[in-house]
């Protein structure tokens, strides 16, 4: 998801005069808005045009679906390869494409953006069944001496460190990324006329994730643009860890992943919470999906990450909003091999919203009793402050011995009163 104002450009302009990235804006019946002049001469569509009319029957399906997918959960990022039918012969037709949804600053959907590349300079690079989902970017800024200026906290995690430990490193460092010479000869090779150059990055423990990423070079240095590699469905893992009635006998929804972030095991309740949220990417063989933790993401998968190398870590999460959100505890635990090696990770959600809500009705209770025993320290000091003026303006002399006896006894109960007040209304204080 996008929000933006409406001063605000939603590309800079290196991609939007791009020679290789294609940039849509559509509305939400597929309508083309806005688009550079590379989209616009390579698929001969014009401005206020239907996208649906020229792609390929299939294509045209799965964009409509997954504008309707969109529509239902606006903070979703989809991909999809569009094949389109009437683009320029010489050229590929192939474009994979990242959509998002663009809201403005009242939350209405203003339509869906999206950044392609063509297959063409991928194909030679990467074979079709092992195509990665290479638009799903995080970014790298680079010095024109190949030195980190700038990286996004998501990147930084991807790669197991933190954005301060990158920079200033040069991309080389192994302690970064771990290159090949034939990739560090294509690197130094490009300049500003040079089209991106698309490199795989293996994933290495405890990193976990394999990268995939396109290099570009402009005026003032190079702009990495970095994803994970998108996992396809394979055989699990043969660790598992626990039986499925040991799994079943666990509180919460389960996951168990193991070091590629493969979700090999899960229970009931996990594989339930799925479809009830509407998580499907949570699939026994699939990448395990951090997004149902909303804007603590990040902080979950880090979690992951330390557990593989041995803590045990706890963060709460709301899931949803409004009176449909819910409050979940959610603890990874590593699981040991026979090595002592942390050979896979739990996750454990246990819902907590009751929990919170009893909270939030103590406070509110508390709040009350408080103000219950505030408003006599008030009522009474006002009165009690009289009292003690009306006693010192009093004249003993005028009194018999007997009335003076029992007047000496007013203003010692009077200050011890106004003292127990004082005393009370202190304490009372000290609980904000």
């Amino acid at each position: 998801m996008i929000k933006i104002q409406n001063s605000e450009k939603l590309l800079p302009d290196f991609l939007m005069d791009s020679e290789h990235f294609f940039y849509a804006l559509l509305d939400v019946e597929g309508q083309l808005i806005d688009a550079n002049s590379l989209l616009l001469d390579h698929t001969k569509l014009k401005l206020n045009e239907e996208i649906f009319g020229f792609l390929e029957t299939d294509s045209a399906e799965e964009l409509s679906e997954l504008l309707d997918q969109m529509i239902s959960k606006p903070h979703d990022s989809r991909n999809i390869l569009l094949n389109f039918s009437k683009s320029d012969a010489q050229k590929s037709n192939s474009i994979w494409w990242e959509f998002s949804m663009v809201l403005n600053d009242e939350m209405d959907i203003i339509g869906l953006v999206g950044l392609g590349v063509s297959l063409k300079f991928l194909e030679h690079e990467l074979p079709w069944e092992h195509l990665v989902e290479v638009l799903h970017f995080g970014k790298i800024e680079l010095s024109n001496e190949l030195l980190v200026s700038e990286v996004e906290e998501k990147v930084a995690l991807w790669l197991g460190k933190s954005s301060s430990e990158l920079k200033n490193k040069a991309l080389a460092d192994p302690q970064v990324l771990v290159l090949t010479q034939e990739q560090l000869a294509k690197i130094k090779a490009l300049d500003n006329q040079s089209q991106p150059l698309f490199l795989k990055i293996p994933g290495q423990f405890p990193n976990l994730l394999a990268l995939a990423g396109l290099l570009t070079k402009h005026a003032s240095g190079y702009t990495f643009l970095l994803a994970p590699s998108k996992k396809t469905l394979r055989p699990l893992a043969d660790f598992q860890p626990f039986t499925s009635s040991q799994l079943a006998a666990i509180q919460g929804a389960v996951w168990i992943v193991d070091q590629h972030f493969t979700l090999i095991q899960q229970n009931s309740y996990a594989s339930a919470f799925s479809k009830e949220n509407g998580y499907l990417g949570l699939n026994l063989g699939l990448q395990f999906s951090t997004t149902w933790a909303g804007s603590r993401k990040d902080q979950l998968s880090k979690a992951v990450i330390q557990s593989f190398e041995g803590k045990e870590c706890a963060l709460d999460l709301l899931v949803g909003k409004g009176e449909d959100g819910i409050f979940l505890n959610v603890r990874t635990s590593p699981i040991f091999d026979d090595y002592g090696r942390s050979a896979a990770v739990m996750i454990q959600a246990l819902d907590v919203t009751k929990f919170y809500g009893k909270i939030r009705q103590l406070e509110s209770e508390n709040k009350e009793l408080k103000d219950l025993a505030l408003k006599p320290s008030h009522i009474l000091r006002s009165p009690l402050s009289s009292m003690l003026g009306l006693l010192d303006l009093i004249d003993q002399q005028s009194m018999d011995e007997e009335n003076r006896k029992y007047f000496s006894y007013l203003k010692p109960l009077a200050h011890e009163l106004d003292e127990v007040i004082r005393s009370n209304a202190k304490k009372m204080s000290a609980l904000d």
